[in-house]
């Protein structure tokens, strides 16, 4: 903005330079080489400079909501990743809790069998005990 303002004056202090021809006019000063336009040549020019500058601020701003999206964008794939790592672990905590579970039963299992196995052992030797103290008292 500050170089079209600074070109805006200098095209209006340089006036008297301008050249009638569609071609500016070239002025040598020193070591520099000034182009004098024509009010319309200025006005156009002019015109063409804030329609780029107004095309570099929509372009620095699209690089920049393309940057943020692709932010977005990365942020999300490192959610999903995290998340379906989460999945596969409770997934792995799930089928651990049934191996123990399943661990748990048989053992409870095995357990059931030998109380079993015991009350028939107990039962046996009652009635053994019985038969001998009833096989001892026939006896005497």
């Amino acid at each position: 903005m500050r170089r079209l303002i600074a070109l805006m004056v200098w095209i209006s202090l340089s006036c008297t330079a301008f050249s009638q021809t569609l071609k500016p006019k070239l002025i040598s000063l020193e070591t520099d080489t000034h182009f004098c336009f024509t009010v319309d040549q200025s006005k156009l020019i002019a015109g063409h400079l804030i329609k780029s500058s107004y095309a570099d601020s929509l372009l620095a701003r699209y690089k920049a909501e393309v940057a943020y999206y692709q932010k977005q964008w990365e942020l999300e794939e490192q959610i999903r990743l995290k998340l379906n790592h989460q999945l596969i672990n409770f997934e792995r905590i799930s089928d651990n809790q049934d191996q123990s579970i399943d661990a748990l039963n048989n053992s409870m299992d095995q357990l059931n069998k030998k109380l079993k196995r015991a009350k028939w052992q107990k039962t046996l030797l009652g009635l053994a005990s019985a038969v001998l103290t009833v096989a001892i008292i026939l006896k005497q």
